[in-house]
């Protein structure tokens, strides 16, 4: 614990010993020997050595006032001759001296409580405002004179050399073998008493016997204030400066750390015990006064304190009693630990049990601690319970809680290792109100299955950066104003942006590889010519500078594009844009075999999702290029699964890996991949999501043009222009397309929504998403209205799919996965209309539909399935 008066710690710098007390002789110190330091030449005389007179003494039991003449009386039996560590006349227990002077008359120093009050260290004293020193004896030293004052008021303690520098409560204490061992602070000017006075220190006594200093002022044998043991008692006591000793005392224990504290505040002498008051005295005057150093631990005769002290502070500025008090609590961090470290590999619906221990190491009389654990990502393929008492716990200083933790990976969960980060806050209680965040994880690991088993992560929904950030692959991504993604996986060189390269194919180089997943590779592949690319790029993201007419509906202008993305294009020495420089980063490479339909000569889609990058973060912008996959007969269904699913059989991550999907990936996004459809292209689509160009989010969709070869904009496939939502005319779409509605996989284009219906454009030209579900008067069936809307575009990218970040595929820094949305991973949805509760995790339903296609018997013999694939998709 750190004291600071503003509220603020006080670092202890080793650079003012050297300013504030190198400079000065380094003699040895009173009572060691050779010449003595002038500032503590003041001497300070045992205590207790006659008997006690003109004070009042408070116990545990009562109070009792002893006269000038040593006549006892009171409200109490309590003893006051110097058996009860208050004798000694000219140095009684308060260090009273009957050659100090007598108040005026007794009744002004009786007590007015039996020392069990609840003060509060008085008022603000008007006078003047003193200062503070706090010794924490870690840089104890037998080498070094020097204890620092942590306080920043330069008071710094002297002690003899050799002394036992030992463990302490926290760090370093001073063990004291003899009065030799003595520490001493000069009386510097913030150390003037008047009206107040408190100290405080942490003691680990061997004996209570005898008269034992802790903390003394006192010059000769006039005592101003003094804390020590005295015949069994901690004493805290003061002498007016009417000669009247006021003094608090109460037992203490030896061979135990014990905080102490004492307290005058111009009208009450309080006693603490470890942060508890045990004794309150009234004896409202001014403190006497004497110029002579501050003493730890020993007089300069023969008394002195048998065992360690450490943490020592001293006041004579306004504090209050909780400040006080505060000293006896050392908060030290807390922490945690986790058993076993790792589950090792386990089979899938294995449960392993963790054990996340967190410690409370805070010491002495700290408040309990409350304790709160939560896990940072949700994996619904991954199970974790928490044990009884829950999340929620409250710990005690110096004890540890336990947090039972129950972790089952289904077998919809990908084998390998999975992190399972979690948090734990702490919460102090008062008066510190103090905050810790400590962070863990749980390593769960999941054995690799025997047989044929899908992975989603290498087969059908590929993030990892291994592939997304492959430093050829993706080679030539820009960052505006930074540099181009180079092969170490981070942002190379920056090339200029005016002298980038010409118009010519990126794979001109040396390797074929290079930049095959780039968005500008994926253009010139799909362009009447690559020599075209440029143009019809450029062509394509035109579209927003003018308002569009699609399907008779308009798609107003968003001209932000231009500063947005074609602005910050690199351009070529011909003023094209540079598609060797492209500003959109690859986000994830997608196998959709689960939307294929033989009667439209298709296996389904692979699927490229891009990002558009803004200066140093990813724009909300994504652009996916969606490829069929092209089949005519079942058997070429079934060669596309193997395809995709034979990716897992290579080491991941790795360039083997990279190469086979590089192969896969060329063979429906290449050019001239499928000749007679336009421009030779797979590309069944291109759609956009975003809300960089303006206020909301807004989807569109764009098709290869027959004549030009370029994109125009297209309706949005199974989404109805936003003003049938909630109209009678989509209730009637829904009524009478119930069974259609309801089959259609979740992304696929089963035309359910008609360009036009009822005699009206129907089909939106864009869609703008402003979560919504879509619903309309009379639907008879609400899981049919549930699939209508969960088929749109913004119906699926909105609360109906439990996707309230509006993506499906989050936008990503270099170097770091796409973070997926829950309705791909697993989520629980509510309907608004019927209240039913759905759970939804469309990739564990697009790994079991890939399942069915490769890992049955007649696929292991290479014969395909005699059904058609997707008749029986699951919902």
């Amino acid at each position: 614990m750190r004291f600071s008066l503003d509220g603020a710690t006080r670092p202890m710098l080793g650079a003012l010993v050297f300013a504030l007390g190198m400079s000065t002789s380094l003699g040895s110190l009173s009572g060691c020997g050779s010449s003595p330091d002038a500032r503590f030449a003041a001497e300070s005389y045992d205590e207790n050595t006659e008997p006690l007179t003109n004070a009042v003494i408070g116990t545990p039991k009562g109070i009792t006032v002893v006269g000038e003449d040593g006549g006892i009386s009171g409200s109490s039996s309590g003893p006051a001759s110097s058996s009860s560590g208050a004798g000694g006349s000219s140095s009684s227990s308060g260090g009273v001296s009957s050659s100090g002077g007598s108040s005026g008359g007794s009744s002004s120093g009786i007590g007015v409580d039996s020392g069990v009050g609840g003060g509060d260290g008085g008022d603000v004293d008007g006078g003047a405002v003193g200062g503070f020193g706090q010794w924490h004896f870690d840089d104890c030293s037998p080498t070094s004179n020097f204890l620092i004052d942590s306080s920043g008021e330069g008071a710094n303690a002297q002690h003899a050399l050799k002394s036992d520098c030992v463990p302490g409560i926290s760090g370093l204490g001073v063990e004291f073998r003899s009065a030799k061992d003595l520490v001493q602070v000069p009386d510097e000017p913030q150390f003037t008493v008047s009206q107040r006075v408190a100290v405080a220190a942490w003691v680990h006594p061997t004996t209570v016997a005898g008269d034992q200093p802790i903390i003394i002022k006192r010059l000769n044998n006039q005592t101003s204030f003094s804390l020590g043991i005295h015949d069994g008692n901690i004493q805290m006591s003061v002498v007016l400066s009417t000669g009247k000793t006021i003094l608090s005392q109460a037992p203490i224990a030896a061979g135990t750390w014990t905080h102490v504290a004492g307290m005058y505040d111009g009208t009450f002498v309080f006693l603490f015990i470890d942060g508890q008051q045990f004794g309150q005295v009234f004896g409202g005057g001014t403190l006497r006064d004497v110029f002579a150093p501050i003493r730890i631990g020993a007089t300069t005769q023969t008394q002195f304190f048998h065992g360690i002290i450490d943490e020592v502070f001293v006041s004579t500025q306004a504090i209050t009693a909780e400040t006080l008090t505060a000293l006896a609590c050392i908060q030290r961090p807390t922490t945690l630990a986790v058993n076993p470290a790792t589950s090792g590999p386990v089979p899938f619906d294995t449960t392993v049990h963790y054990d996340i221990t967190v410690s409370d190491n805070d010491v002495g009389d700290c408040s309990s601690n409350q304790v709160e654990l939560f896990f940072e990502s949700f994996d619904p393929t991954i199970v974790t319970n928490i044990d009884p008492p829950g999340s929620f716990q409250t710990v005690l200083p110096a004890t540890s809680v336990d947090f039972g933790i129950d972790v089952t990976g289904s077998d919809e969960a990908d084998p390998g290792v999975h992190p399972l980060p979690f948090v734990v806050d702490v919460f102090g209680s008062a008066p510190t109100f103090s905050f810790e965040q400590l962070s863990g994880q749980l390593t769960y690991e999941l054995a690799q299955p025997t047989g044929c088993f899908v992975t989603i992560p290498e087969e059908l929904m590929i993030t990892d950066t291994s592939v997304v950030d492959d430093p050829v692959r993706t080679f030539g991504v820009v960052d505006p104003g930074g540099g181009i993604f180079s092969n170490d996986g981070g942002i190379g060189v920056a090339e200029d942006a005016e002298s980038g390269s010409e118009d010519t194919d990126a794979d001109a180089g040396v390797n074929p590889s290079l930049g095959v997943w780039t968005f500008g590779h994926l253009m010139r592949e799909l362009a009447p010519t690559p020599a075209d690319a440029p143009a019809m790029t450029l062509q394509l993201f035109q579209h927003w500078l003018t308002d569009q007419t699609v399907n008779g509906f308009t798609v107003s202008a968003r001209p932000a594009i231009q500063q947005v993305l074609l602005d910050v294009w690199p351009k070529t020495s011909t003023g094209d844009l540079d598609l060797d420089q492209s500003p959109l980063r690859l986000q994830a490479i997608v196998n959709r075999v689960d939307l294929r339909n033989l009667s439209r000569g298709s296996a389904g889609e692979g699927r490229f999702v891009f990002a558009v990058n803004g200066q140093g973060f990813p724009q909300s912008f994504t652009v996916i290029l969606e490829y069929n996959l092209p089949a005519q007969t079942q058997t070429d269904v079934q060669n596309w699964a193997a395809a995709w699913h034979g990716l897992s059989s290579h080491p991941f991550p790795s360039e083997e890996y990279n190469a086979a999907l590089e192969a896969l990936t060329q063979s429906f996004a290449g050019r001239g991949s499928t000749p007679g459809l336009v421009n030779g292209s797979n590309l069944l689509e291109l759609r956009t999501n975003e809300i960089a160009l303006s206020f909301q989010w807004e989807l569109r969709a764009f098709l290869l043009t027959p004549t030009a070869g370029f994109f125009d904009e297209t309706p949005l496939k199974e989404t109805p222009d936003l003003g049938f939502n909630e109209t009678q005319t989509f209730a009637d779409l829904v009524n009478q397309n119930a069974t259609a509605i309801i089959a259609e996989v979740p992304g696929a284009n089963d035309n359910t929504v008609p360009l036009a219906f009822e005699g009206q454009s129907f089909q939106a030209g864009s869609i703008f998403n402003n979560q919504i579900e879509w619903s309309g008067p009379g639907i008879s069936d609400p899981d049919a209205r549930f699939h209508a809307s969960l088929n749109t575009c913004n119906g699926c990218h909105g609360p109906e799919s439990g996707t309230f970040n509006f993506t499906m595929i989050t936008p990503r820094f270099a170097g770091t996965p796409a973070t997926l949305s829950p309705f791909l991973t697993g989520t629980t949805v509510s309907d608004p209309f019927s209240g039913q509760v759905r759970t939804l995790n469309d990739l564990s339903r697009r790994r079991t539909d890939l399942t069915s296609l490769v890992c049955t018997p007649e696929a292991d013999a290479g014969i395909a399935p005699l059904t058609e694939a997707g008749a029986d998709a699951a919902p």
